[in-house]
């Protein structure tokens, strides 16, 4: 088996707490008067099933929440596929008896818009990461879509002018599945015409960013720089704590192609 590096053909980066830091919109929400991501989601079921069934108890409404969110939870985490806001939403609908309920898709597009309208905000450095790699290495980002689609993600990107720096996306609602499944660095892998062993996936998450790439056969940066949240505990080939160091941990993973 060769122990020589492995030139470095392709960058992967997941996209929360990895290029944004999730939920540093919520101070600015805060600031606007207006209540939490999660409470306006909360909110938005409550009065969409109050709409359709005005007779139902308050903790009823609140179970089907809570049964909806679990279930979305279940086929992220253990199913690995990400579907649309309303496909989760009208679990929650399906168990109070609403079977064709008014105004879903307009609840659905109000939820998927709150991290568009007011953005989360980029870690620190990734800009001057990312300009100092665009040019002479493709890169893409490979992330899971949670509450806001794939292209609300894009449209973050944008309004922080990131978006330029990526030749490709591969997000868990369009490639048909979360990681730490193989479809979205797959995707990567054949659009980039890159061989799975010359990848290298930045992300925060042992679960899904490394053990990910790592199955696949590429290797792995834990970033820290938004969250720590493994403390160490890794298997990822380097650690990177701040993005102005990036350039010499991919020196260490075999340098650029």
């Amino acid at each position: 088996m060769s122990h020589h590096p492995r030139t470095v053909r392709a960058i992967t980066f997941d996209l929360w707490d990895t290029l944004v830091i999730d939920d540093s919109d919520e101070a600015e929400r805060a600031r606007q008067g207006l209540p939490s991501k999660a409470e306006a989601r909360r909110d938005g079921f409550f009065q969409l099933a109050r709409a359709n069934r005005p007779e139902l108890p308050e903790d009823t409404i609140h179970a089907a929440y809570d049964h909806a969110k679990a279930t979305f939870r279940r086929w992220w985490k253990v199913e690995h596929h990400t579907p649309p806001i309303a496909a989760w939403l009208k679990v929650g609908l399906d168990q109070l008896g609403i079977t064709d309920p008014t105004g879903l898709e307009a609840l659905a597009a109000e939820l998927a818009r709150h991290e568009v309208d007011i953005p989360p905000q980029p870690v620190p450095y990734v800009r001057e990461m990312l300009d100092a790699l665009h040019g002479k290495v493709p890169l893409a980002i490979v992330s899971d879509t949670i509450n806001t689609p794939a292209d609300g993600l894009r449209s973050i990107l944008k309004q922080h002018d990131l978006f330029k720096y990526f030749d490709y996306f591969a997000f868990s609602d369009e490639v048909g599945a979360s990681k730490p499944a193989p479809n979205g660095y797959a995707a990567v892998a054949e659009a980039l015409s890159v061989e799975p062993a010359h990848i290298v996936h930045v992300g925060d998450r042992q679960e899904t960013d490394v053990d990910g790439i790592q199955r696949f056969g590429g290797q792995a940066v834990m970033y820290t720089g938004a969250i720590d949240r493994h403390k160490g505990d890794t298997t990822a080939e380097v650690t990177c704590a701040d993005y102005r160091a990036f350039g010499a941990l991919i020196e260490r993973l075999g340098g650029l192609a």
